[in-house]
């Protein structure tokens, strides 16, 4: 009898504005290819971008973070991160449901909703450790785009507040010893970097109940 299907999910998480490039990258080339790879072992890949996902409504009522920590955790055990030169949106307040369901984050008011994600899918699960993949990106990415986007990445990509996520980031992540890439070339199909994300799945669906 034929094994039944399983689903892996992988939650992309980055700040938004600056990091167009290397989601759609991940989401139009790494996954598909990777979705292909797995069908064949009845594994269908699922990959959590939520640019689209999150409605007017929802971030109205201060339910964004709840909806992006919930997703990370359908996501276990898989998560990737992206940190560039942004910090990015610091929500004023917290939903009273996501105050209710994750109370750590009141200890964490003034905090930027890409580094929560970072701290609640991974920093703070030790279990987590060779199952995230985070990328860095050198300022130089930018100097590799083509003339009439560069302008526009290089607004996008000032920081939105003194520490960009990358420097807030980058000790924790690096003194836990996750597996990080730093890339700086832009490559118009194919990158070595992102295909790393294929191999962590790849190397870690093997964890996943059948």
């Amino acid at each position: 009898m034929a094994a039944a299907w399983r689903t892996v999910r992988v939650f992309i998480s980055s700040t938004f504005r600056d990091m167009h490039t290397e989601r759609d990258h991940l989401v139009k080339v790494v996954f598909p290819a990777l979705r292909e790879r797995l069908e064949k072992y009845r594994i269908h890949l699922v990959d959590i971008d939520l640019r689209w996902g999150i409605t007017e409504e929802e971030a109205q009522h201060d339910r964004v973070l709840d909806l992006c920590l919930q997703q990370i955790d359908e996501c276990r055990p898989f998560f990737v991160g992206i940190l560039g030169d942004r910090y990015g949106w610091v929500p004023k307040t917290f939903s009273e449901e996501a105050a209710s369901k994750y109370g750590w984050i009141q200890y964490h008011t003034g905090k930027g909703i890409a580094e929560l994600e970072i701290l609640y899918g991974v920093l703070r699960q030790q279990a987590m450790q060779p199952r995230a993949l985070f990328f860095f990106r050198d300022p130089a990415f930018i100097e590799q785009m083509p003339e009439l986007l560069r302008a526009q990445a290089k607004a996008d990509a000032a920081p939105a507040a003194p520490t960009p996520l990358a420097s807030a980031s980058n000790r924790p992540v690096r003194m836990a010893r996750y597996r990080t890439a730093r890339y700086s070339i832009l490559r118009t199909r194919t990158s070595m970097a992102f295909s790393a994300a294929s191999r962590l799945v790849s190397s870690d669906v093997s964890v996943l109940p059948k």
